[in-house]
C-alpha cells in the first residue's frame, strides 16, 4: 500500500500539466513551421457527421435529394451509381448543371456566378454553398 499526501498529488498533477503544455507548445510550433513553409494554407475537412451533429443538416441522402430538381428522384441516381454516393453526386451534378442554366428559380444565381463556372459540377457546388450559407 502506498500512502500519498495531498501535496504530493498536487505536485504530480502540476508536473503532468506542465509536460502537456510543453508538448502542446511544441506541436503548435511545428504546425506553424509547416504552414509557413507551404505556399497554400491548410485545408480542414469535416465529414457529414459534423454538419448533422452541430448544424442540424441532413445526411448525405437527404442533402443530395434537395438538389434532385431535374425530374429524376434520388433513387434514380443511387441505382445508376450502384449505391456509390460520390458517383451519385457526380451524376446529379451533370443533370443539375443542365437544369440550373435555364430554371427561373436559379436565374439570379446564373447571372451572379456564371463567370465562375468551370465544369459541370460548378453549378451544384455553387448552390450547395448557397444552401449551407442560408442554413
Amino acid at each position: 500500500m502506498q500512502l500519498r499526501y495531498h501535496g504530493q498529488d498536487n505536485d504530480l498533477n502540476a508536473k503532468n500539466d506542465e509536460a502537456m503544455n510543453e508538448n502542446k507548445c511544441e506541436m503548435e510550433n511545428k504546425l506553424v513551421d509547416i504552414f509557413r513553409s507551404r505556399s497554400a494554407g491548410p485545408f480542414l475537412f469535416l465529414g457529414s457527421g459534423f454538419s448533422r451533429r452541430y448544424l442540424g443538416l441532413e445526411d448525405w441522402r437527404g442533402f443530395l435529394s434537395k438538389f434532385c430538381v431535374a425530374g429524376k428522384p434520388f433513387e434514380y441516381y443511387l441505382s445508376a451509381a450502384n449505391g456509390n454516393y460520390p458517383k451519385v453526386a457526380a451524376l446529379l451534378a451533370k443533370d443539375f448543371n443542365e437544369y440550373w442554366w435555364t430554371a427561373p428559380e436559379y436565374a439570379g444565381n446564373v447571372e451572379r456566378y456564371k463567370s465562375k463556372i468551370k465544369d459541370e459540377t460548378s453549378a451544384l457546388r455553387i448552390e450547395i454553398c448557397n444552401y449551407l450559407s442560408n442554413s
